[in-house]
């Protein structure tokens, strides 16, 4: 996982940074969406647990913003296919992608049930 998919901030040092050395904060603060309507209690549920393993809530502000300093962030395959599958359907403002520099395959990471 590289940092540069939570920020894309031009001053960011992704290139020297990877999941287990994070930024102690990024620079360009990524806002997401849990929902752009109503959904049931159950799925609202089920999208707050996967937004918490990529992102932090301000209170103030009441919205989710990228963080890679959540704990048991999501990693590799699993934020590609995450952010592919689930975040961008939950909003028409959400518009995550990874990096094209990072080449992600599903070889080598066990799914997480």
């Amino acid at each position: 996982m590289i940092v540069c998919d939570y920020c894309r901030h031009r001053k960011c040092n992704w290139t020297e940074r990877d999941a287990n050395d994070p930024p102690s904060s990024c620079l360009k603060r990524t806002p997401i969406e849990i929902a752009e309507r109503y959904v049931g209690k159950e799925e609202f549920k089920r999208r707050v647990n996967i937004a918490k393993r990529l992102a932090s809530y301000d209170e103030s502000e009441k919205t989710w913003y990228l963080n890679p300093n959540v704990k048991n962030p999501l990693t590799g395959y699993e934020l590609r296919e995450t952010m592919d599958e689930e975040i961008n359907e939950w909003s028409s403002n959400n518009e995550l992608t990874l990096s094209e520099l990072v080449d992600y395959k599903e070889e080598g990471f066990e799914r997480l049930g």
